[in-house]
């Protein structure tokens, strides 16, 4: 069970900094 969760949250942390650095480099390019 703690390894479910932690894979979750760990998935969840790697998207959301992708999305950051895509968002940063977007604004960065512009």
């Amino acid at each position: 069970m703690f390894l479910i969760l932690a894979t979750g949250y760990i998935r969840l942390y790697a998207e959301s900094t992708i999305l950051d650095h895509y968002l940063f480099d977007q604004l960065y390019w512009r």
